[in-house]
């Protein structure tokens, strides 16, 4: 034992335990520190006039899809906790297949809504164009990139924007309509 004590490795694992020790009891007086202003921030959270969260959904036109996309969202919001009418608020609208409207997508830029979440493509384009202060969160848009959503996929953009593109499989769908195409010529 005498041996192990006076090796290398025995001082090694002394510095070891002596710094792990260092950390543990700084790290403990921090939390103990931090104590009151986390049990204030939790009140404060808890309270009935905790502000909440408001966010718009914005749609093209009415469609299977389109419904699919936002009941998708609302379960996603729901299932991370975020109940509307307990601790968040749904504003939305749809712009009705309106080409001259851009989605009302600048109208809720300048409104107190937290987030503006669009559907299709035409409403993630109006988005890119008019929003700059709110963050966007798209889905159900089949190219991205090509809406205004950045030069490439996880590029920097000024607004934040983000969501889920649905790329499709577009050299299938091409020789799909060739092989239709040779089938349907006399």
């Amino acid at each position: 034992m005498r041996a192990f004590a006076e090796s290398p490795v025995w001082s090694v694992l002394k510095r070891l335990t002596m710094g792990l020790a260092l950390i543990a009891l700084l790290s403990s007086i921090l939390l103990v520190s931090d104590l009151t202003h986390r049990r204030t921030a939790s009140a404060a959270n808890a309270g009935a006039g905790a502000r909440k969260f408001k966010a718009a959904i914005v749609y093209y036109a009415h469609s299977v899809s389109n419904e699919y996309c936002v009941n998708g969202l609302l379960d996603g919001l729901k299932a991370n906790g975020l109940e509307e009418g307990k601790n968040w608020k749904l504003c939305g609208g749809c712009a009705r297949g309106n080409d001259q409207h851009p989605c009302h997508s600048s109208d809720y830029d300048s409104s107190d809504v937290d987030l503006i979440m669009t559907i299709s493509t035409p409403c993630l384009a109006g988005a890119c164009s008019n929003v700059k202060h709110k963050k966007v969160v798209f889905t159900c848009v089949s190219d991205p990139i090509a809406a205004g959503r950045g030069e490439e996929p996880y590029g920097p953009f000024a607004i934040a924007v983000t969501g889920v593109g649905s790329f499709p499989p577009v050299s299938h769908m091409l020789d799909f309509m060739q092989k239709l195409c040779r089938d349907c010529a006399p």
